[in-house]
């Protein structure tokens, strides 16, 4: 059986290539969306008080006293991080390797057992379909942390590894 090369590298090695670098190409937005300024704003908030908020910090019309739950508190120190690296630039080469790493787990999950080719149309159709969400937004990095929970061992297959018995 003749593989497919291109100089050397299988075909499908370079077909992935070609589709992460297509999803850093439909990453690369201006960062214009209000949410990515009130995530930063937090996360400023958050580095300064050294503590996660309990009331609303940035809104002058909700009471004071109203309870306030920030969930997205690790993705606004991340962006801050983000951001005092690289300033927008830093923000959006951020969003991008966490859509590529999450698309490079998608792959590396579907081609186990495959030829490739089907799951790279399947891939770039994925990516196609997906990169209007591809905004500065926490739901990102939660599309990588759902591929990556999805492709942990459970407990149960990490007891029928190839553990030594104690027997």
């Amino acid at each position: 059986m003749m593989r497919r090369t291109v100089r050397g590298c299988p075909m499908r090695h370079v077909l992935l290539v070609l589709v992460l670098g297509m999803v850093v190409v439909l990453t690369v937005w201006p960062v214009n969306n209000p949410d990515a300024w009130t995530h930063l704003a937090l996360g400023e908030h958050l580095a300064r008080e050294r503590r996660i908020p309990h009331t609303d910090v940035l809104s002058f019309t909700v009471p004071a006293d109203r309870p306030y739950v920030d969930h997205e508190w690790l993705y606004q120190l991340v962006l801050l991080g983000a951001f005092r690296l690289g300033g927008t630039a830093g923000i959006t080469v951020t969003t991008a390797w966490v859509l590529v790493l999450t698309f490079g787990v998608i792959a590396a999950v579907t081609w186990r057992k495959g030829t490739g080719w089907l799951e790279t149309a399947v891939l770039t159709v994925g990516v196609l379909t997906a990169y209007q969400r591809f905004h500065v937004r926490p739901e990102a990095f939660s599309f990588l942390m759902t591929c990556l929970l999805y492709t942990s061992p459970s407990p149960r297959d990490l007891s029928t590894s190839r553990m030594p018995s104690s027997a």
